[in-house]
């Protein structure tokens, strides 16, 4: 084992994605065989201090893989050549302000690692209880494709063909003459490492100090939901701030609908045959789900929620939530649907919501005569209707006793009369099919004066056939 070689670093403005370093190979220095050699990269957050601290990320990589390559510099240093590492950090180091790393290399064959100090010139090689973590050569770059893990998502677009274009400003004081190169990429096949799916370049493009350049890299058909990004470099020899030459840009693809559901309050019909007997609240709720599955997918999220009320004019609700309340009778149908950041409509759903909080109207009516043997008879009819949910059933009482329930029209009870029914209470109670119930009385006494009445005028009389003697109107009441 040795090493470590560490330096320090600060100002960083994005997560870490590779990272290149010089250095040479020796056994201990006589030229070695880089490659299979193992390497720990460790990152700490903070400086060094004399303190190791507490790492960030550990990598252990292999010389000779695409996650640890190198290339001979054509530099050397006491005869030994020196190589360009490249180091994929799978997934990429997060953001910190400032920082150290620590490069470690062990190899069974005693081929040992030694950090030079210069990209190029005069090359010095570091090892343990030397000059370590002065101008150590290495450049960090950012989490932006080639290896790395997806970037950011800056926008969302759905599923389709899509046109590419950048707009290139030259913000500076003299006019040049530029290469524009460009790459997509995309994190759809593996999600944690980025492939190059398109790469164009547009050569010696002439932008005037303060003009801009549409560069156009035509349609590329986004079939598939995942992360891509656009990437964009401008370089320029001698450019005063070199970060500004490239640019990239996250795309997120979804290329599927969101969900919704409702949510009635009261949850379930307090009345009967799935009628409610009270207004309801209605919330509905959407949500985007990671397209297509939890583990590779891209959620654009939620922008609004439609519906529409008994056929009425569309509402539009933004967010994932809307609510509303239905108030009056009737049976209501509510249609709703859900649209994603990325434009996904959800296909429209319906339900229904029935309503009756009105009671049922009733009259009691009655008809008295007598019948061949010249007994009394009593027909009772119920006048009952619902204008909403319909009459269900009326129950016919002498006094608290049921006597009858009818649930077909017209309604009809006939008894015999009995004297005793003079301190009785005739009563219909009718229920609505919701539930709802009224109800309408006739005393007996009422009933008896009648039939006294009839009797006195008709004592002498023995008629064969029966007859009315009240044909009783419905009484304002």
């Amino acid at each position: 084992t040795y090493g470590p070689c560490w330096d320090d670093f600060e100002g960083l403005t994005a997560a870490i994605g590779s990272m290149t370093f010089n250095g040479l190979t020796a056994v201990p220095w006589t030229p070695c065989d880089p490659d299979g050699m193992e390497f720990e990269i460790i990152f700490y957050e903070g400086d060094y201090g004399g303190s190791p601290g507490s790492a960030v990320a550990t990598y252990n990589l292999v010389a000779g893989t695409p996650d640890l390559t190198y290339e001979a510099t054509g530099l050397s240093y006491v005869g030994i050549p020196g190589y360009k590492w490249t180091a994929t950090f799978n997934p990429c180091v997060p953001q910190m302000a400032e920082g150290w790393v620590s490069i470690v290399s062990d190899d069974a064959g005693g081929c040992i690692f030694a950090w030079q100090n210069s990209l190029d010139g005069n090359l010095n090689a570091y090892r343990p209880g030397g000059p370590n973590g002065h101008d150590v050569a290495f450049a960090l770059y950012s989490c932006d494709g080639g290896g790395s893990t997806a970037p950011p998502v800056d926008c969302y677009i759905g599923c389709g063909e899509a046109e590419m274009t950048a707009i290139i400003e030259n913000a500076g004081t003299h006019d040049e003459v530029v290469d524009i190169f460009f790459e997509l990429w995309e994190w759809v096949t593996d999600p944690m490492v980025g492939t190059m799916v398109l790469s164009d370049q547009i050569d010696n493009v002439a932008i005037a100090s303060g003009d801009t350049y549409e560069a156009n890299f035509g349609v590329y058909d986004f079939a598939d939901s995942g992360v891509y990004a656009i990437v964009i470099q401008v370089p320029l020899a001698g450019d005063c701030d070199p970060g500004n030459n490239e640019d990239l840009f996250g795309i997120g693809v979804d290329c599927c609908p969101p969900e919704s559901f409702h949510m009635p309050d009261p949850q379930y019909p307090d009345g009967e045959n799935n009628w409610y007997t009270r207004s309801v609240d209605v919330e509905i709720t959407a949500f985007d789900p990671l397209c297509p599955d939890p583990c590779l997918g891209t959620s654009s999220g939620l922008k609004e929620i439609h519906y529409i009320v008994d056929g009425g004019s569309e509402v539009v609700v933004p967010g994932d939530t809307a609510e509303f309340k239905l108030t009056t009778d009737g049976v209501h149908l509510v249609e709703y649907w859900a649209v994603d950041n990325a434009g996904n409509v959800e296909d429209p759903f319906t339900f229904e919501i029935a309503i009756d909080k009105t009671a049922p109207a009733v009259t009691l009516l009655y008809n008295v005569y007598q019948d061949e043997s010249g007994g009394w008879k009593v027909d009772f009819n119920a006048a009952a209707s619902d204008a909403t949910s319909g009459v269900s059933r009326v129950e016919f009482y002498i006094g608290s006793t049921l006597e009858k329930t009818d649930s077909e029209p017209p309604f009809d009870w006939s008894i015999d009369w009995n004297k005793d029914y003079k301190t009785q209470t005739f009563k219909a109670v009718t229920y609505d099919s919701a539930g709802n119930d009224n109800e309408d009385t006739v005393p007996g006494s009422e009933i008896a004066k009648e039939i006294n009445a009839a009797h006195s005028s008709h004592s002498s009389t023995h008629n064969a056939h029966p007859r009315t003697i009240l044909n009783q109107q419905p009484r304002s009441r």
